[in-house]
């Protein structure tokens, strides 16, 4: 009993409020995903769901999920050049871009290229492109492809690259109506923000701790709303910023060299990792320690509470405006319609299935096998709430919970030897 005491209290500490507003999901090993180290996800134009796995210089590749089964690829059986997945983008055309962990280093993680059917690999050599050590790629409004390199840009169209080098690395970047590019870099003489004029093909401005409020910290996003406005996020601190002597990470607005604190992380070594703007305008970051959150222009939400030391997490916003959030120890959370049952999510189609999820007033058990003896299920403080035997000549079984209360509970099913598969679901 002690044991399952302690698994709700760990689930406890993940789950966000279960408000009608925010009702979040998560998924993990058993739900298909190849590890937890998920570093990137993408909902391409036809609703399949792209997760690509790595972290520094290992990873076990890409799976994309239909709506109901699972495809993996990786360097065996496909031509992606490595495992250590950095970044997938799709385009209007639903072809899917990615890039590799490597791209500042002396490996080479060429830009790869899946329309569904064929591979394609742009390098050096073959396609003019300006670097084959992508670390980055973004498609703009007309679908076009960019990337960038320690060297600078590249823009794809109509088949062919056009280069645009730089004396500088840039980092993140946003290109705005094909005109210009905000960008972050890094330099010998430190950090900061730069404005690329793509017409005039040179950096026309650049922001760092010499001429602005900016510090020699590192920016590790940027993104710009539909105002126009563009918003940082920070790893650490900036010159009159958050915290005692600016040491904390936090996020800002940057206005022509002036930052404006929005949000400062409390921990001293925690800092955004990335941030990303929904069609409403509401920003959402995520941390290195500290969760996710939501700032609506008035006031923060801490969506979901994920407190661990140097987790990754890259947030995807799909066309219907759902938020997907993926996270290096706990795998993918998500507060989309689209996928209603975790009972698409299962690798093996024959497993036991229980669902809806989350359930209001009846739990549902798909596949009992003739070994299963019993359904159970346990509160937070580890107490029994349902012991349900199961039909032994039955696939299927309707369990009542409309007298449970609201909250997270763990689920067993006990099979005759003792064994028990376990899961946790949400009651609404």
């Amino acid at each position: 009993m002690m044991t399952n005491k302690i698994l709700l209290l760990v689930v406890s500490l993940y789950l966000p409020s279960l408000g009608a507003q925010s009702i979040w999901t998560n998924y993990s090993v058993s739900d298909g995903l190849l590890s937890l180290s998920v570093q990137t996800i993408e909902k391409d134009i036809n609703g399949n769901l792209w997760v690509g796995f790595g972290s520094g210089s290992t990873g076990d590749g890409i799976g994309r999920f239909n709506g109901y089964n699972w495809e993996y690829y990786n360097t065996s059986n496909s031509e992606i050049s490595s495992n250590a997945i950095r970044q997938i983008q799709s385009d209007s055309n639903g072809n899917i871009w990615i890039c590799y962990y490597g791209g500042f280093t002396n490996s080479i993680q060429n830009l790869t290229k899946f329309d569904g059917q064929e591979w394609e690999v742009f390098d050096e050599t073959n396609s003019g492109i300006l670097s084959d050590l992508v670390s980055e790629i973004q498609i703009d409004e007309y679908n076009n492809i960019w990337t960038s390199s320690r060297n600078g840009f590249s823009k794809y169209s109509s088949n062919v690259f056009t280069n645009y080098e730089l004396n500088i690395s840039p980092n993140d970047f946003v290109v705005v109506d094909s005109s210009y590019i905000w960008f972050a870099y890094t330099s010998p003489y430190g950090n900061g923000i730069g404005k690329y004029d793509l017409l005039n093909q040179a950096i026309i401005d650049t922001f760092n701790q010499n001429n602005s409020t900016l510090s020699g910290y590192s920016i590790t996003c940027l993104d710009q709303d539909s105002q126009g406005r563009l918003w940082v996020g920070f790893n650490f601190g900036f010159q009159g910023g958050f915290g005692s002597g600016g040491s904390n990470g936090g996020l800002a607005l940057f206005d022509n060299g002036n930052i404006i604190p929005i949000m400062p992380l409390n921990n001293n070594q925690t800092g955004v990792y990335d941030l990303e703007i929904d069609l409403n305008d509401n920003v959402w970051i995520s941390t290195r320690c500290e969760g996710l959150y939501k700032y609506d222009g008035v006031s923060w939400s801490k969506i979901l509470n994920l407190p661990m030391l140097g987790c990754s997490a890259e947030i995807e916003i799909d066309k219907n405006n759902e938020v997907w959030y993926s996270e290096s120890l706990t795998g993918i959370w998500t507060n989309s319609n689209v996928i209603s049952s975790r009972r698409l999510l299962n690798k093996k189609v024959d497993d036991e299935i229980v669902y809806p999820n989350p359930a209001i007033s009846s739990i549902f058990i798909k596949n009992i096998k003739s070994g299963d003896k019993c359904f159970q299920m346990y509160n937070a403080n580890g107490i029994k709430v349902i012991e349900h035997r199961l039909p032994q000549n039955k696939l299927n079984a309707n369990i009542p919970i409309s007298d449970l209360n609201n909250g997270v509970y763990l689920w067993c099913i006990v099979n005759r030897n003792g064994k028990s598969k376990q899961g946790r679901i949400i009651i609404l």
